[in-house]
């Protein structure tokens, strides 16, 4: 569809601006305008004598506009900015529409970007978070500032992305381990997880290098303080919020405890679960507080400066116990494929479902 020339647009503005008296209807001035407009050769932007022209065929005093126009300069302004809005929108090819299944998919990629922490990922502190937080009291230089900026913005989307790329691979390891997948599988998930976590982590401590190096000691303790003051360790009490947050693989002997009714276990299959829990149980506490333990010592280890080889060994401590959870937790899933049968087998996946 063909455009109206810029000065239609800007001189009818302007007209409208300084409320001249118009013998015809608008609607009529910009045919008869546009009629004209049509002999402008293509990529002319203003003819002036085509303005004229129409003006006086419409009996407006064209000398009279001008006047006015040279009173308003903003009005004028604004319509030449309008206008290379509209010949800058001409050149441009129109975006192509997306697709409601297409706005559905990234509105559900940006709500799981927003809903990931790196606290759930890392377990040392985010001091990142603290600094760029307002009122922090550390009174940054401009230098400082650009320092610590520069680096979040480098590294922030990686960190982002190596986030996400384990919330992945957690709902992968859950849904192989829901479907029957051979432990091998589910443990090389975990391992591609354990990989990016110390990837993070390594990232994180040379973060809070950069920041003991950056800061003064003054600064230094105004954060740590105010870190632990204001994000103190995550205690997790709760023993099922525990076990969600050191190990992907879903709860299999949770079910069997709360539902045996429904599931109308045997007397032989209850003693062999009940055997199983006993064993097995107590050895997964120990391993999810062996976790929790690590991750505080971390936390503490980080603002206390402790260096940086010695908190990725216990990162590296944490990811060979989280490994040995899972590879338990599937050892369980196994044991329960093998002794329930499918009517049983299918009401247990309903009930993580």
């Amino acid at each position: 569809m063909r455009r109206l020339p810029t000065a239609t647009v800007c001189c009818q503005l302007l007209l409208s601006a300084a409320n001249l008296d118009c013998p015809l209807k608008t609607s009529e001035y910009l045919r008869k305008l546009w009629n004209r407009s049509l002999s402008i050769p293509r990529g002319c932007v203003t003819n002036i004598a085509v303005q004229a022209k129409v003006y006086k065929e419409l009996g407006i005093n064209f000398n009279s506009i001008i006047m006015k126009m040279g009173k308003l300069v903003t009005g004028a302004f604004l319509g030449s900015l309008i206008g290379m809005t509209l010949i800058s929108c001409k050149e441009q090819k129109a975006p192509e529409s997306t697709s409601t299944d297409e706005i559905s998919e990234i509105a559900k990629a940006d709500k799981t970007a927003s809903a990931l922490t790196i606290e759930n990922y890392f377990p040392g502190p985010n001091l990142m978070k603290y600094i760029v937080s307002e009122d922090n009291g550390l009174n940054l230089s401009e230098d400082q500032d650009k320092t610590l900026a520069k680096w979040r913005e480098m590294n922030h989307p990686k960190i982002q992305e190596k986030l996400m790329q384990i919330s992945q691979l957690e709902t992968e390891i859950k849904s192989l381990s829901l479907a029957g997948v051979e432990a091998e599988e589910i443990l090389k998930k975990e391992t591609e997880a354990e990989v990016l976590r110390s990837e993070i982590a390594n990232t994180k401590f040379l973060c809070h290098n950069l920041i003991m190096e950056t800061l003064s000691t003054e600064q230094w303790e105004t954060l740590v303080t105010g870190y632990e003051k204001d994000f103190p360790f995550l205690e997790r009490s709760k023993m099922m919020e525990v076990m969600q947050h050191v190990n992907p693989v879903p709860n299999y002997m949770k079910i069997i405890e709360s539902d045996s009714n429904v599931l109308d276990l045997s007397p032989e299959q209850a003693s062999k679960f009940e055997a199983w829990r006993l064993e097995y149980h107590p050895q997964m506490m120990e391993m999810a507080n062996q976790i929790i333990d690590l991750e505080r010592e971390i936390y503490t280890g980080s603002l206390h400066k402790e260096q940086k080889e010695d908190l990725l060994k216990k990162v590296e401590q944490i990811n060979q116990v989280r490994g040995e959870i899972v590879k338990t937790k599937t050892n369980c899933r196994d044991m329960l494929m093998d002794t329930l049968d499918d009517g049983q087998w299918q009401i247990l996946l309903e009930r993580l479902s």
